[in-house]
């Protein structure tokens, strides 16, 4: 679609999704960390002290789990390079679809499948009579189905997912037997749907977040363009000729026509001068437009753009012309805002949902070896996205110093919004487990 072309073309919307991936999810990706804890409740002789041996378990898994070989039905990506395409995918189509396949082949049976929202027919959209095209009771009748998505029919939460068997750009579409296997319905169980909903309260699909700034980015292109374009004839065409007859000349009829024997057309090289025939005025070309306007023309719609993005502008078109101490703080801060809502979204809809199904199946495999009955003990992570130094951070750690002293913070606090974590309690002891 546009878009997909857009993300692969447009500079700054390649830009722009390398810093969401920098910014939201860093390099190494999220930093997991198993937080479980014994409870009197799962008949551990005390409640609240850190559970070590569980953690180490699981936090091994952790990283077996996530290997390429594991994680996807395709298994060419890991659990790092799963989330970045998610984050890409949330951006640039504004939802991402993950679909739980039970019973795979792999050590745990379980894998993840990535379903591209193409294959989730956005020109369905009917009530259902709750049978397929084979007569089979498939739906509950009444339910709506919206844009692909069935939903129920008194409350509208997803009940199901209707999706393409192919997608519909696929070159080997087989239109023969198109309309006896067009879908595929999936039960809501099955199927983690992620996007942003901030506005309408029935709304079953995303929308790609870049799509306010499309406008822009395609003026900017065309503005660019005309000016290149405006460039190359002035560099190309440096002067034109200009004939002038003298007062009460009359020419013969179709003597003044334009042909091509009688055009002036003069290469011209280095240092030479030329005398031009008679009655003959050379006329230099100036191509000067849009010379001074390109500037600001551009830095208005960059500004509007980063308005969209949400990143500031230095970030945005990584011009630092305009920016100063006080400004990049502002501009920091209100930016950091940004990535950290996006993680915890992203942590929220995603991250905590795949790790609830993912160590499940590691358990119930025999993978993890915890027993499956204490299994809400053990579905303790916590996520932490990247966090960033501020412009002098040595300004910055002594204001946390200050906080310290006047206890207005905590140690703990400190390191975690500096994106570390407090290695008093995180020390492992493998000979300690509370199962």
């Amino acid at each position: 679609g546009v878009q997909t072309l857009l993300f692969r073309s447009n500079p700054m919307a390649i830009a722009y999704l390398r810093n969401m991936r920098n910014n939201v999810l860093g390099h190494k990706g999220m930093h997991f960390k198993s937080m479980v804890k014994s409870s009197e409740a799962f008949g551990d002789s005390q409640t609240g002290r850190l559970d070590t041996g569980a953690n180490a378990i699981i936090a091994e898994n952790f990283k077996e789990q996530g290997k390429q070989a594991n994680y996807t039905t395709r298994k060419i990506n890991s659990r790092r390079g799963t989330d970045e395409l998610l984050l890409n995918k949330l951006i640039t189509d504004g939802e991402f679809i993950m679909r739980k396949i039970r019973g795979f082949n792999n050590p745990y049976k379980f894998a993840w499948q990535s379903v591209n929202p193409d294959y989730l027919d956005h020109n369905l959209n009917r009530v259902e009579d709750g049978r397929d095209h084979e007569g089979k009771r498939v739906a509950e009748p009444g339910n709506i189905t919206k844009m692909g998505v069935e939903l129920d029919k008194d409350y509208k939460f997803p009940v199901a997912y209707w999706f393409l068997v192919r997608r519909p750009n696929d070159y080997f579409y087989n239109y023969a037997t198109l309309s006896e296997h067009r879908y595929v319905r999936v039960p809501a169980e099955e199927v983690i749907h992620c996007y942003v909903q901030f506005i309408d309260e029935e709304q079953t699909r995303g929308w790609p977040w870049m799509f306010a700034a499309v406008v822009n980015l395609f003026r900017a292109d065309k503005f660019q363009e005309a000016a290149l374009i405006n460039a190359t004839i002035g560099a190309m065409k440096t002067t034109y000729f200009k004939k002038e007859y003298p007062e009460g000349y009359e020419a013969l009829p179709g003597s003044l026509d334009s042909k091509d024997g009688e055009r002036i057309v003069r290469p011209i090289n280095a240092g030479e001068g030329e005398e031009l025939p008679y009655g003959v005025t050379p006329v230099p070309v100036d191509m000067r437009y849009p010379d001074a306007e390109l500037g600001p023309f551009m830095q208005a719609m960059n500004l509007a753009t980063a308005m969209t993005f949400g990143t500031s502008y230095a970030t945005t078109t990584g011009d630092l012309s305009q920016a100063n101490f006080v400004s990049s703080r502002l501009g920091q801060e209100a930016e950091h805002e940004f990535y950290m809502a996006v993680q915890e979204f992203f942590i929220e809809k995603w991250k905590i949902p795949a790790f609830d199904e993912e160590l499940y199946r590691a358990i119930l495999s025999g993978r993890v070896n915890l027993p499956l009955s204490k299994f809400e003990k053990f579905n303790c992570p916590q996520f932490t996205g990247r966090r960033w130094d501020f412009v002098q951070p040595v300004d910055q750690w002594r204001a946390n110093e200050i906080a310290l002293r006047l206890r207005a913070k905590s140690l703990t606090a400190i390191i975690e919004q500096a994106g570390g974590e407090d290695r008093k309690s995180t020390r492992l002891n493998s000979s300690h487990i509370t199962i």
